[in-house]
């Protein structure tokens, strides 16, 4: 779950299986440089060691945050904070045994006043269908009540709202004061609504309305949850995947589900199969829609499982999709598709069975959805699972859009400062970062402030970065000792020779204030016993394959050196050491973390147990060589649309399924997604400078054309305007020279014990 508060602070949850009995909720207050959990004992808000099941959050007007847990299918568990995640007051028992996904909603009233304040909570009770329960907003840490205990919403004296199967998530409309649930029908969505007056928390009443019959003619369990958004005006929106086809689907009403637009298609090849819609409503008549999509036809659960067969099931590759939809309450809206994930998220079969997939053997390793919020600039920002690492262990990301049109209605213009060093703040490595007492102290030899990718030559990689001060290594407090760990991602081998996003990587540990070790490694991912490969050394799992921590083992070596006058740590490695990568190689997600440890020695596996103090922005980098002019112009990935002034006003797929409007073709609608940008730094590409694009035409009537060329004037006459761009954090480019490609070792064997930082994994 992904929800951005008053303050622009993104809170982030989800589980982290039963076999953990956690979830989590992080915070970034930075606008997603950085996240940190958010609890005083680093797990989770409620303390009962039951949870690791489905989980949500929402904050109010006047900042609290409301959490909720599923405990092991025996109860919902809720909590509230009202300072920002350093102190919770939970309640373990709310619910009934056999509970499942929930789902919170705020009522922010009519005043910024906390006394109007209502949460809602919706979950599906096995015994008596959908409950509605709700709490007083939270009025401080002394209120006994507000978020903490809930009672029957509904004028039914069970509680119940209806007994479909499938619903989900739900959603007040504070311009209509109305409360909506989406629940799955055999051909159609269904959403239960309820007016709610004002301070009203008990005897609602719901009636349904249907949206209209999917065009393909199957819903039932969906692709996961249906889903409902409203807009500024209070327009409402239905989302759906339908089944026969695995398309998604919009309609619009514009009197609270009334009268129904015809369903409009919005997703277009390659995204041809697709799950997990999630949509967001802007200024009147724009709608923001996520989902995962693959160019691969057909049912997601029929495809090759990555458990089962790595290569084969990755020819099915997932990437994360935006859609924007302009004038949606029309009968002639337009659509815009834009990729923002930089390459794909996961490979292969998605089980959308629930628990169900357990007993299938089915890959639930993705988890069952994933969220989509917008900022106080109407920018897109979507927390997304990522399985591509060789563990196929979902590590979280944040995709951010910086550039292009804005759910407000707004063009938003890209602040990334084109620097040739990721630069971060100082004074924000603190331990710990949320307590009873707030944030500790600044470790200053934990505080980055910049990293730096480069290349000394053809055959190594130099990793420099720059602490706080780096006067003393002695560890906190605490801590027997201090890593600092970058890491990045490429496009390489996995361990069975499937294609992987593999994650390599440059650290240096010192124990006890010592001088450290410096070392380089990837780690091999965990596996089951009849794939015949080893148990791995880069993944913590409790089940077969089922990767909850990853790990950094120390397994090649690296040089080093520190300079505590500049504070900077440089580590130097083989390019042979770090996966071979060749020029053109782009290092995907560049990140710079930092760790305190505990335990003098590695365990038998290589393995400490470490406190993860800092995380530096991450950025992606092309494999490029630095060049003498030390200037780069920037890397952009466009779609350019065609749109008629005339003509018949009916949408339709042309070249690559894109939505396209009929007619005299005249000027261009051009939409584009940012891959890198960097000032002071060159962009080679081959013998190429300048700028270079990958340009993506549709015309009308006319294929796909895919050029890259060097840097030209636009033809006179062209009209242009931006359109969406994506990054996940800062970006930048460095080309690497070395020999032909050698893929990943197939051994690696470690030369010094080192240390492993944990990341973890939302299973």
């Amino acid at each position: 779950m992904n929800h951005i508060d008053k303050y622009g602070n993104i809170w982030e949850t989800g589980p982290w299986g039963f076999s953990t009995a956690q979830g989590f909720v992080a915070k970034s207050t930075d606008n997603g440089d950085t996240f940190h959990i958010v609890s005083p004992n680093g797990l989770r808000p409620n303390p009962a060691a039951s949870g690791g099941g489905d989980t949500d959050i929402i904050t109010d007007d006047i900042g609290n945050a409301y959490f909720a847990d599923l405990e092991g299918l025996a109860a919902v568990s809720l909590a509230v904070t009202n300072d920002g995640g350093n102190t919770w007051r939970a309640n373990p028992v709310t619910g009934q045994p056999a509970d499942d996904r929930q789902w919170l909603a705020i009522d922010n009233g009519l005043t910024s006043s906390a006394n109007d304040n209502t949460v809602f909570l919706v979950f599906n009770q096995q015994a008596f269908g959908w409950q509605i329960y709700s709490s007083p907003g939270s009025t401080g840490p002394t209120d006994p009540v507000g978020g903490v205990i809930y009672q029957n919403a509904a004028a039914t004296t069970t509680g119940s709202i209806t007994t479909n199967g499938r619903c989900g998530r739900l959603l007040f409309d504070p311009v209509n004061r109305v409360l909506y649930l989406p629940c799955n029908r055999p051909d159609h969505e269904r959403i239960w609504k309820a007016s709610v007056a004002p301070d009203q928390r008990t005897g609602l009443v719901f009636t349904e309305v249907n949206a209209p019959t999917s065009p393909g003619g199957s819903i039932g369990l969906g692709r996961l949850f249906s889903d409902v958004a409203t807009d500024s005006a209070g327009n409402l929106y239905a989302l759906w995947v339908d089944t026969a086809n695995n398309n998604v689907y919009l309609s619009s009403s514009i009197n609270q589900g009334t009268t129904w637009t015809t369903p409009v298609q919005v997703n277009g090849d390659p995204a041809n199969s697709n799950v997990m819609p999630w949509a967001i409503g802007g200024a009147p008549g724009i709608v923001d829609i996520a989902f995962y999509g693959t160019a691969s036809p057909g049912d997601p659960n029929s495809f090759p499982s990555w458990l089962v067969n790595r290569q084969a099931a990755t020819a099915i590759k997932w990437f994360v999709y935006l859609v924007q939809v302009n004038g949606a309450t029309t009968t002639t809206p337009i659509i815009y598709q834009v990729k923002a994930s930089e390459h794909p998220t996961d490979y292969g079969q998605i089980c959308t069975g629930g628990l169900g997939c357990t007993t299938s053997m089915g890959d639930r390793t993705l988890a069952d959805f994933f969220t989509l919020a917008i900022d106080s600039n109407g920018a897109a920002r979507i927390v997304v699972n990522d399985l591509t690492n060789q563990h196929h262990g979902a590590s979280l990301f944040e995709l951010t859009q910086v550039a292009g049109p804005s759910a407000y209605g707004t063009t938003l213009t890209s602040n990334n400062p084109s620097i040739a060093t990721v630069t971060d703040p100082a004074g924000d490595a603190q331990l710990p970062h949320f307590s009873p007492l707030g944030a500790g102290a600044n470790q200053l030899s934990l505080d980055l402030l910049s990293t730096q990718l480069s290349q000394p030559d053809t055959s190594h990689l130099t990793v420099t970065m720059k602490l706080n001060n780096l006067a003393s290594l002695t560890p906190p407090t605490g801590a027997t000792g201090i890593l600092w760990l970058t890491r990045w991602q490429f496009n390489t081998t996995g361990d069975n020779g499937e294609e992987s996003y593999r994650i390599f990587y440059l650290g240096a540990n010192s124990t006890g204030g010592q001088p450290p070790v410096f070392f380089a490694g990837t780690g091999t991912s965990a596996t089951s016993n009849p794939t015949g490969l080893p148990r791995g050394s880069g993944c913590v799992t409790t089940t077969p394959q089922n990767c909850k921590i990853i790990v950094y083992p120390a397994e090649r070596p690296a040089t080093g050196t520190i300079n505590a006058a500049t504070n900077t740590i440089t580590i130097t490695a083989l390019l042979s050491n770090i996966g071979s990568p060749i020029t053109g190689d782009k290092l995907y997600s560049v990140t710079t973390l930092t760790f305190g440890f505990t335990g003098r020695q590695p365990n038998n596996d290589g393995r400490r147990r470490h406190t993860s103090l800092r995380l530096c922005r991450r950025h992606d980098q092309n494999t490029q060589q630095l060049s003498a002019r030390r200037h780069m112009q920037s890397h952009w990935r466009r779609l350019h649309f065609r749109r008629p002034t005339t003509g018949p006003r009916r949408l339709q797929h042309r070249s690559k399924g894109q939505l396209l409007r009929t007619g005299k073709w005249k000027g261009r609608i051009q939409g584009f997604y940012k891959r890198s940008r960097l000032q002071n730094q060159s962009y080679n590409l081959g013998q190429l400078q300048g700028e270079h694009r990958h340009d993506y035409r549709y015309r009308h009537n006319e294929r796909l054309r895919h050029d890259i060329h060097d840097r030209s004037p636009r033809q006179s006459g062209a009209r242009c305007r931006p359109r969406y761009v994506f990054h996940s954090t800062r970006n930048r480019i460095l080309k690497i020279r070395n020999a032909p490609r050698r893929k990943h070792p197939d051994t690696l064997t470690p030369t010094s014990p080192g240390c492993v930082a944990p990341e973890t994994s939302l299973v």
